[in-house]
């Protein structure tokens, strides 16, 4: 399942950084941005990447989440 995310996040982000290109080609009066618009993309991938999965641990431990739940009474 790990290895299914982590392709499944490889492929997000290989086309979120491809559109500034894609748009640069289709419209060229938008190419002088493309650099700069894929690095701002590129940006955004890795920074929601990293806090995503924190924030989404963080809020199933306080709200709660089935999957806890059920490691808890596996435990004891």
């Amino acid at each position: 399942a790990v290895v299914v995310i982590a392709v499944a996040v490889a492929v997000v982000v290989a086309v979120a950084v491809a559109v500034p290109a894609a748009v640069g080609i289709i419209d060229p009066a938008w190419a002088p941005y493309v650099g700069g618009a894929t690095t701002q993309v590129a940006a955004a991938v890795v920074v929601t990447a990293i806090l995503a999965p924190l924030m989404t641990n963080y809020w199933a431990k306080k709200y709660g989440c089935p999957q806890f739940d059920k490691i808890k009474e596996e435990m004891n």
